[in-house]
C-alpha cells in the first residue's frame, strides 16, 4: 500500500515476515492481451504464462548458488539446501545454517529435506542426518546407529518414520531408534539415490545399479511389477496424485502406473535426457528438472513453452511449488528461482499472431474473437489464429476498428482505405466463415474511422477522424448514410478537428461520443458539448463507457470522469488513480471497472468509486497488474475501439 495514494500494487507473493505469506488471490478468470500495442478482453480459458517473481544468490542472503533441495514447511517456511549449507526463508530474508556449528549440521552438503510428523525438519547430508525442532538441533551419525553418515536421499513413511537412503544402505528412524536394511535383506544395490514413501505405508526404493525395490509388510521386494530398466542410474522420484510413480534418471524419464512403464526422452520433448528433480503442482502440472532446463508434463504432453529464458536452458537440481502457487527452482549454478503463473495470458506472434502491435479487439456473437492488427485482420477460434487479407476484399492490412451488427455482419475500418463490411454474416460457430468464403465491400471509402457503433434501434454509427466527421447508417443495405460535421454541433477544437474516438449509447438512447475536444451527447436530433467548464476532469476524451447501472464513465488525459444523475465527479492520480491518461475501460462481473493506460492495467472496485462520488471516503484502491502477473507489455493502444473487452 502506497502512502497518500492508496495504490496497491498486487504482488504473487508480498515481501513480508508473515510466515504464513498470505497473499492476495488474484482474480484468475480474467484477461487475454494482446501485444505490442495492447487491446484487451476478459478471456476464454488458456493457459497463462509464468513469469519469474525473483532470482536469489549469495548476495540475497543464499549460503551458495548450487541448490539441492527445497520444501516449504507446515509453518510456511522455505527451506533451502545448497553444497555450502541450509537457508530458512521467511518471506524477506534468509537465515543461514551451516558445519561451522557441528552441533548444527554435520556437513555443510545437504542432500534431501523432509518435515516429520511432528513438524520437525530432517536434513540429509554427507555427514549424517540432523533434525531441527523448537529451534533445535539434534545430530545423527553412525555413532547414532545410522548406517553410513554418507546420505543421499529421505521421506516420511504413514507411521511417521524417517526412511534414509545412504551410500550403504537403507536406515528408517522411529521412536528414537533406527533400523537398517542392506542387500542382505533384499536391496538390489547398496547405494540408495531416491526413495519415495507412498500413501499404502510402502517405501520405493532406488538403488545405484539403477534397479528399483519395494519395502512392504516388512520385507523388500527386489523387483516390481512393470518395473522400467534404466540404462543408467535413477537421479529422482515422484509420486503424482493420479499414483503414478515418476523416475528420473540419466536415460530420460519413466512413468510407472498399474504394472505398465512408460518412457520419455528428449525425442518426446525433454530438454535433455538427464532428468534430476520432479514436482507436482496444485494444478496437476508435473514439473520436470533436467541438466538442461525445467519441462512441464501437462495433458500427456512435455513442453517449455511459456516458461521464462531464466529457466530455460539452464541446469535443474530442485523443484518444489508452495502453498500460494509459486514454483521454487534451484539450480545447479544460479541460485534459487522463484516463478507465479500469470493471471493474464499473453498473445503474440510467436503463438501464431500475425503481428504484435494490436488495435482493436472484439468478441462476436458466436464466441470467435476477432483482433485488428496493422498486420491484418485476424478470427481466434478454437485456439487458432485464422487470417483475412486482401483476397477477402480487403485493401489495406492496417485494421484500426471492428463492430458486429444484429444481422451478424462484420464491420471492419482499415486506416486511410475506410470501412468494409462483410457481404454476410460471419457465423463462424457454423463453419461459413472461412477465410476462402468470406469477402467484404466497401461502405464508406477514404475515411479514418476510429470507431463503429451499433445502437439499439440497429442505426450504425461510424465515427471519424479530423474534418471527416460522424456518419450514421440509417437500414441494413448500408447504402445510405447520414453525416454529421462540427456544423452541425459535433465538439470540435479550434481548428475545427473532430477526432471522434469512441462511442456509447445511454439508457435513454443517447449517443455519447468521446472526443478530443470534449464529450459529445447526440440526442432528439440536437448535440451538446462537455467541457471542462461543465465539470469535466479534462476535455480531451480517449473513450467512454456505459456500464451495468446506467452510469457513464469517461477516459480522459487527466482522470477519469462519471456522469451520473446529470452530475459529474472526477477522479485523478491525487484520488489514489493508477494513471493520469486513461485508454480504455471495461467491467466484470465482479463490480470492477479495469482500465488500461500507458503504465499497464489496473482496476478498481466500483464500490469505492460510488464512496467517493458520495464522500464517504476520501481516495480510491487502484490494483495494478504488471509483468510479474503475465503481462509482456505495460504500453496499452489508444485512440481506436473496442481497445477493451469483456468476453460472454
Amino acid at each position: 500500500m502506497l502512502s497518500g495514494r492508496t495504490l496497491e500494487a498486487v504482488s504473487a507473493m508480498p515481501e513480508s515476515s508473515s510466515r504464513n505469506f498470505d497473499l492476495f488471490a488474484a482474480v484468475l478468470f480474467l484477461v487475454a492481451l494482446l501485444f505490442h500495442a495492447q487491446a484487451f478482453a476478459l478471456a476464454p480459458k488458456t493457459e497463462p504464462g509464468w513469469k519469474v517473481l525473483d532470482i536469489r544468490q549469495q548476495p540475497q542472503g543464499l549460503p551458495q548458488n548450487s541448490v539441492s533441495a527445497i520444501l516449504q514447511t507446515s509453518d510456511g517456511y522455505i527451506w533451502v539446501g545448497t553444497r555450502q549449507g541450509l537457508a530458512r526463508f521467511d518471506g524477506v530474508r534468509f537465515t543461514t545454517f551451516d558445519a561451522r556449528n557441528r552441533n548444527q549440521l554435520p556437513e555443510s552438503d545437504i542432500k534431501a529435506l523432509v518435515e516429520g510428523d511432528d513438524r520437525s525438519l530432517w536434513i540429509a547430508t554427507h555427514g549424517g542426518v540432523s533434525r531441527f525442532k523448537d529451534g533445535q538441533f539434534t545430530v545423527y551419525t553412525t555413532q547414532n546407529g545410522l548406517l553410513s553418515d554418507f546420505t543421499a536421499s529421505i521421506c516420511k513413511d504413514t507411521e511417521g518414520g524417517i526412511w534414509i537412503g545412504t551410500w550403504t544402505g537403507l536406515s528408517r528412524f522411529k521412536d528414537g531408534r533406527f533400523t537398517n536394511y542392506t542387500a542382505s535383506d533384499g536391496l538390489a544395490d547398496s547405494g540408495v539415490p531416491a526413495l519415495n514413501c507412498n500413501s499404502d505405508g510402502s517405501v520405493w526404493i532406488a538403488t545405484r545399479n539403477g534397479s528399483i525395490s519395494k519395502f512392504y509388510n516388512g520385507k523388500i521386494v527386489p523387483h516390481v511389477e512393470g518395473e522400467p530398466k534404466p540404462n543408467s542410474p535413477i537421479k529422482a522420484f515422484y509420486r503424482d496424485r493420479q499414483q503414478a510413480l515418476w523416475i528420473g534418471t540419466n536415460d530420460g524419464l519413466f512413468r510407472l502406473k498399474d504394472g505398465r512403464s512408460t518412457h520419455y526422452t528428449s525425442a518426446d520433448g525433454l530438454s535433455s535426457n538427464l532428468v534430476q528433480a520432479l514436482d507436482e503442482d496444485a494444478q496437476g502440472n508435473l514439473w520436470i528438472g533436467t541438466n538442461a532446463g525445467l519441462n512441464r508434463y501437462q495433458n500427456g504432453k512435455i513442453s517449455s513453452s511459456q516458461l521464462p529464458v531464466e529457466v530455460a536452458h539452464v541446469p535443474i537440481t530442485a523443484i518444489s511449488d508452495d502453498r500460494e502457487g509459486n514454483l521454487w527452482v534451484g539450480t545447479a549454478y544460479d541460485g534459487l528461482i522463484r516463478l507465479h503463473p500469470g493471471e493474464f495470458v499473453s498473445y503474440t506472434k510467436e503463438n501464431g499472431l500475425n503481428s504484435d502491435e494490436t488495435q482493436a479487439v472484439m468478441e462476436d456473437d458466436t464466441g470467435t474473437l476477432w483482433i485488428g492488427t496493422y498486420k491484418g485482420l485476424i478470427a481466434f477460434r478454437n485456439g487458432a489464429f485464422i487470417p483475412y487479407s486482401a483476397r477477402n476484399g480487403l485493401p489495406s492490412n492496417r485494421v484500426i476498428s471492428l463492430a458486429q451488427d444484429r444481422s451478424g455482419r462484420l464491420w471492419v475500418s482499415l486506416e486511410d482505405f475506410g470501412v468494409y463490411r462483410s457481404r454476410a454474416p460471419l457465423r463462424c460457430a457454423g463453419g461459413p466463415c472461412a477465410p476462402e468464403s468470406t469477402t467484404f465491400q466497401n461502405v464508406i471509402p477514404g475515411v479514418y474511422a476510429r470507431t463503429i457503433f451499433e445502437d439499439r434501434s440497429g442505426a450504425i454509427w461510424v465515427g471519424t477522424d479530423e474534418t471527416q466527421g460522424l456518419f450514421r447508417f440509417k437500414d441494413e443495405s448500408a447504402t445510405t448514410y447520414s453525416v454529421y460535421t462540427a456544423q452541425n454541433g459535433l465538439p470540435s477544437d479550434i481548428m475545427g478537428g473532430l477526432s471522434i474516438r469512441d462511442l456509447a449509447e445511454g439508457e435513454e438512447g443517447e449517443l455519447w461520443m468521446a472526443t478530443k475536444a470534449g464529450l459529445g451527447r447526440y440526442q432528439d436530433g440536437k448535440f451538446r458539448v462537455y467541457r471542462e467548464s461543465d465539470g469535466l476532469v479534462n476535455s480531451f476524451v480517449d473513450s467512454v463507457y456505459m456500464d451495468s447501472s446506467g452510469v457513464l464513465w469517461i477516459a480522459t488525459y487527466s482522470g477519469l470522469s462519471r456522469l451520473k444523475n446529470g452530475r459529474f465527479t472526477n477522479y485523478t492520480v491525487n484520488d489514489g488513480l493508477y494513471c493520469e491518461a486513461i485508454y480504455h475501460m471495461v467491467e466484470d462481473n465482479r463490480q470492477n471497472l479495469w482500465m488500461s493506460c500507458d503504465k499497464g492495467i489496473f482496476r478498481v472496485s466500483k464500490q469505492q468509486l460510488e464512496d467517493f462520488a458520495e464522500g464517504k471516503i476520501h481516495s480510491i484502491s487502484s490494483v495494478v497488474y504488471g509483468s510479474e502477473h503475465g503481462l509482456s507489455s505495460s504500453v496499452a493502444s489508444e485512440g481506436y475501439s473496442p481497445g477493451a473487452y469483456k468476453s460472454r
